[in-house]
């Protein structure tokens, strides 16, 4: 055999084996009734909620998530810049987005459910992340308010709709609470700011969070990553192509990002409209007209 796929092939199973013990320990934990862990996550530690037995669990065991646009993400932030975080969870992406931007930059992350916001300000206060905002605030297209639907074991699946058949999913609790709610264009208004990058991972409530933006989506040298799932977006009314038409009215070039080949490729609207008829999801990287992507050396891509 090869040396070199005898040498990968020893890396696998040592990965499989490690992953496999990591899995067993999570079983152990959850078993025991402790819920909040600290955790290394890439380089960085993190507080861990392990009832969320979908990302909190793939964290736990992978100690990664999304590594192609995870580094995207991270390479596209200059130091200095502001970022909006929409659905920021327990905090992976604002971490990142914090070290990234430096003490001179700003990183501003909503998150509107009680648990994940708090566990969002116990990683933000753990890392001493001093140029982080967190707000328990719903990005939406007025600041009227919404219903928040819990989900019941995948705990970044809360969902914010004003259409109440969303609590006809199974995968929700069909308990729903109000929540507060804020337009990104307001909120930077207000302060004096723009964003230089925007991620939007909402659960389907992309649309409402971008109709209150609008300033921000005119901004030539914008940078925004966002969440497609065409079932999120029809379960609160709004067609998959409605987006996507909104992001073209804003001059903003689309690219798909292919996680598995970690990968870019330039999007057909029409094509990516339709391809999800009922589950599916994908992720999209959307450029100002003064933005582009420049190959590099080492065979990646740069935005610059």
């Amino acid at each position: 055999m090869n040396p070199l796929l005898r040498k990968m092939g020893t890396f696998f199973r040592l990965l499989r084996a490690k992953h496999t013990r990591r899995e067993l320990l999570y079983t152990l934990l959850y078993r025991l009734n402790i819920r909040e862990v600290l955790t290394l996550v890439r380089s960085h530690k993190l507080w861990l909620n392990l009832s969320d037995t979908t990302l909190g669990r793939w964290l736990f065991i992978y100690q990664d998530y999304e590594p192609f646009e995870y580094d995207l993400f991270t390479s596209s932030i200059k130091t200095g810049d502001t970022i909006l975080i929409g659905g920021a969870n327990i905090g992976y992406y604002t971490l990142a987005a914090s070290l990234a931007t430096g003490p001179r930059g700003r990183v501003l992350s909503f998150e509107p459910e009680a648990n994940n916001f708090r566990l969002l300000q116990k990683n933000i206060a753990y890392q001493a992340l001093g140029n982080v905002t967190a707000e328990q605030l719903a990005l939406m297209s007025s600041a009227d308010g919404a219903f928040l639907f819990r989900a019941t074991e995948n705990l970044s699946n809360h969902r914010t709709s004003p259409y109440q058949h969303y609590a006809l999913d199974e995968s929700l609790s069909g308990e729903s609470i109000p929540i507060r709610s804020v337009t990104a264009d307001a909120y930077l208004e207000q302060r004096g700011l723009h964003a230089d990058v925007i991620k939007l991972d909402i659960e389907g409530a992309e649309f409402e969070a971008l109709s209150g933006m609008s300033n921000q989506l005119l901004n030539p040298r914008l940078i925004l990553f966002i969440e497609f799932w065409p079932k999120g977006l029809r379960a609160g009314g709004i067609e998959p192509s409605t987006l996507l038409d909104l992001l073209q009215k804003h001059r903003l070039t689309i690219f798909e990002i292919h996680e598995d080949r970690m990968h870019l490729s330039a999007v057909d609207v029409r094509e990516l409209a339709n391809r999800f008829s009922d589950e599916g999801v994908t992720n999209l990287l959307c450029l100002g007209s003064e933005r582009r992507l420049k190959p590099t050396k080492s065979e990646g891509l740069e935005i610059i």
